[in-house]
């Protein structure tokens, strides 16, 4: 019997499977045992925030592409897709769970009740914690659930620590430029400009991308992660240095309870359990995933799912992060691969953890 799939697991083990500059390890702010630590040193502030997300018991996060915490907006025509069908989606509170005309999308589990306005497809189930209400013409391929008891819902959380900056980056119309990983105050990257950030993690104060503007990704040797404690303003583009877009290496969280718009396409994980987010129609076909506190999709929008952890990564590696378990009778996800059923957890295996 699986229990839920441990989402702060999650981003601790893609972190050390991709070898990125982010440090895992114990410190006595993280009650959780597990801490990632960016540009940290003995002599400068550090700063740290935890992040929070709440799960729905034996939900599987690679699977999912849209996740809310408060309310879930879909607009008309909006479209949830798989490469061969269509996705999830779930939303934890009570207080609305509303997809658009014509919309499309998989399985829906909301704690709040769930309105299909007219002609909406689910190719799936609708699970809802309140009234199931279908508009003309709207269809639910699967089964309809309404007034479920949920059980507890299961609280993921990680810690972040970084060191507190001064350090300003700005790059002016057409200027070209890299970052090495590390912490940063507030970074502008203003029209024709051009930054590349390389696999590793960042953390800034504020985010502003602005139209036609580009950030450059160097994943090359794993994740780019993104950790922002304020605004972020999304207008511009985010690619890959060379080759097919990486949405499964680029998660983007925000840290803050400012509101975000993302005006252009996005391929990556953001993670938002503070903020609402907005995610507009942008240029084309938005792919990953997103968890945020709030999410309103605009009309039209298409979204692709693109789970972070894939099958078939560095088994050696896995298993030696494998330690990293929690209680008796859970699954796991380490790389994309579902391991065995663990034993409870030793004195042994947090010593292992820490070394």
């Amino acid at each position: 019997m699986g229990g839920p799939l441990n989402f702060r697991r999650w981003l601790v083990l893609l972190a050390a499977c991709y070898m990125g500059t982010a440090t895992v390890g114990c410190g006595s702010d993280d009650q959780t045992g597990i801490g990632e630590n960016i540009g940290k040193s003995s002599s400068a502030l550090v700063l740290t925030q935890r992040v929070t997300l709440s799960v729905p018991r034996g939900a599987d996060f690679r699977a999912v592409g849209w996740a809310a915490n408060g309310s879930l907006q879909v607009g008309d025509r909006a479209q949830l897709q798989t490469a061969t069908g269509f996705a999830p989606s779930w939303n934890t509170a009570t207080t609305l769970s509303d997809f658009g005309v014509t919309s499309q999308m998989g399985s829906i589990t909301s704690f709040a009740p769930v309105n299909l306005r007219d002609r909406a497809t689910v190719t799936g189930s609708v699970v809802s914690g309140g009234a199931i209400t279908k508009g003309n013409g709207a269809v639910i391929t699967g089964t309809a659930t309404p007034f479920v008891v949920f059980p507890a819902l299961d609280q993921t959380s990680w810690s972040v620590s970084f060191t507190q900056s001064t350090q300003n980056v700005t790059l002016t119309r057409g200027q070209v430029s890299s970052l090495t990983p590390g912490s940063y105050s507030n970074l502008v990257v203003n029209a024709s400009a051009e930054l590349t950030l390389r696999s590793g993690t960042y953390f800034f104060d504020s985010f502003d991308l602005e139209p036609q503007a580009t950030i450059k990704l160097d994943q090359s040797a794993g994740p780019v992660f993104i950790y922002v404690s304020n605004g972020v303003v999304y207008r511009g583009a985010v690619t890959p240095v060379s080759g097919p877009i990486q949405a499964d290496k680029f998660i983007l969280t925000l840290l803050g309870t400012t509101p975000t718009v993302i005006e252009s396409t996005f391929n990556g994980t953001l993670v938002a359990p503070k903020a609402a987010v907005r995610l507009g129609v942008g240029g084309g076909i938005h792919s990953g995933s997103v968890f945020a506190k709030s999410l309103q999709v605009d009309p039209d929008v298409r979204f692709k799912v693109r789970p972070v952890l894939r099958l078939g990564q560095d088994r050696v590696r896995c298993d030696a992060v494998a330690q990293l378990r929690g209680e008796a009778s859970r699954q796991h996800i380490c790389c994309g691969s579902r391991l065995r059923q663990s034993e409870p957890e030793t004195s042994d295996d947090r010593h292992r953890q820490r070394e």
